[in-house]
């Protein structure tokens, strides 16, 4: 919990750092979800754009469910923060597309470790490319997106993650 606690801190740093910049500015928050694997979760995020560029910096909460090597049921829960640079085309519907890593803490639990109160702790680093496409309404954004990670997780390999934010300006 104190790492989710200095990541925020961090995020809120990031976020007053970049307030002062121009009114493209948002802070969003997003659901995502993995229909073909077991991945879904939630997110908060600043947006910080340039003309043609542009930077996203936030917290990801997610959960994964799977079947191990061993015929047990295994839950994750990951917590973390996530850096994410793009290209977009600096128009009112606004197709992007860039690079994100995501680092943070998972807990990895499976039905037998539930019983023996034995779940594993650790640390996880992830890339990923997104695509998306901003829709823009006034001071307001929805953003629908497809993203996939590579991850230094042993027990799940992921598929297309499926998200939308919605977010306003500041």
């Amino acid at each position: 919990m104190f790492f989710l606690g200095r990541v925020f801190a961090l995020c809120l740093v990031v976020f007053s750092g970049y307030s002062s910049a121009k009114n493209d500015d948002l802070i969003s928050v997003g659901l995502f979800n993995e229909p073909e694997g077991s991945r879904a979760g939630a997110e908060i995020v600043g947006t910080f754009k340039a003309n043609y560029f542009g930077v996203k910096a936030g917290g990801v909460f997610y959960a994964s469910e799977y079947e191990d090597n061993e015929g047990y049921e295994s839950n994750e829960l990951y917590g973390g923060f996530s850096l994410f640079g793009f290209v977009h085309a600096n128009e009112e519907i606004n197709p992007y597309f860039g690079l994100g890593f995501f680092a943070g803490r998972n807990i990895e639990c499976s039905s037998d470790d539930n019983y023996s109160d034995k779940c594993d702790k650790g640390t996880e680093f992830a890339i990923y490319p997104e695509i998306g496409v901003e829709l823009n309404f006034e001071d307001f954004q929805i953003t629908p997106y497809i993203r996939r990670y590579f991850d230094t997780s042993t027990s799940n390999q992921s598929g297309n993650v499926y998200g939308i934010n919605v977010g306003i300006r500041f």
